[in-house]
C-alpha cells in the first residue's frame, strides 16, 4: 500500500515490528529494505492472546 493512501486514523496507536529472532533478520531487513525503495509501507491486523 502507498504510504499516501494510508488513513491517518491508522497512525493513532502505532506498532513498532522487528524480527524476533536471530534467523529472521535477514528477511526482516530486505521487507524493511523493499518498503523503503517503494514508498511501500506494511499495514496489518493483529490479533494477541495470553494462554496460561
Amino acid at each position: 500500500m502507498p504510504s499516501q493512501d494510508v488513513d491517518p486514523i491508522l497512525y493513532s496507536k502505532p506498532y513498532y515490528v522487528g524480527s524476533g529472532a536471530p534467523a529472521a533478520d535477514r528477511p526482516y531487513a530486505l521487507l524493511v529494505e523493499a518498503l523503503a525503495r517503494t514508498g511501500y509501507v506494511g499495514v496489518c491486523k493483529i490479533a494477541v492472546r495470553r494462554v496460561d
